[in-house]
């Protein structure tokens, strides 16, 4: 976008804002309104090079807030997204594979997670112990971002494939328990940057 002359809208003062909290964060909005761009730009911020950003970012809001802000080390990112979850099987699938990369990319001490654990041990266990080993090796915190975080709910929800209202029923209610568990580990300590 930057090569090509495309219009961006700059929403990197927000990334700023982000930066000095000291706890994780919710941005809610409409759809269509930037949210997937803002998460690729803070994972893109949060790891591409300093070089890379001294290039391409010299006019961004972010360095005339800060112009030093690139010169920092690269912080590790987990990247979720459920876009494509149609369910609760794949919502858990999509957690285990994206800590799967985080093992590999960040070549953390511990073994790759296995298929079919239930949500208490992925998310209780081994999403912990990634966020520990990640903490441990950077000395920073963790930045993750969450992108479509209700889809797994919604495409069950409103599914035309689930005719039984029963089953539909269930289903919605093992996701509501997944979600509980995965969002809970964030919870605690979550905050609108809009307060």
């Amino acid at each position: 976008m930057l090569e090509k002359n495309f219009v961006y809208v700059d929403k990197t003062d927000i990334i700023h804002k982000i930066c000095d909290l000291e706890s994780a964060f919710i941005i809610n909005a409409e759809r269509r309104t930037g949210k997937t761009l803002l998460l690729s730009t803070i994972k893109a911020i949060f790891q591409e090079s300093t070089e890379w950003w001294h290039q391409y970012g010299k006019n961004l809001k972010i360095v005339r807030l800060n112009p030093k802000f690139f010169d920092q080390n690269p912080y590790p990112v987990l990247k979720f997204s459920f876009s494509q979850c149609p369910n609760n099987e794949r919502f858990l699938k999509d957690i285990r594979a994206c800590l799967n990369r985080a093992i590999d990319k960040y070549n953390l001490q511990m073994q790759k997670i296995p298929e079919n654990l239930n949500i208490e041990s992925l998310v209780g266990d081994k999403f912990a112990d990634v966020l520990q080993l990640l903490k441990k090796q950077f000395n920073r915190p963790v930045i993750i971002t969450v992108d479509e975080s209700d889809q797994p709910l919604l495409n069950q929800m409103f599914s035309e494939r689930i005719t039984n209202e029963k089953e539909r029923g269930e289903k919605i209610s093992i996701t509501i328990d997944s979600f509980n568990q995965f969002y809970g580990l964030l919870k605690p300590k979550s905050q609108s940057i809009f307060e």
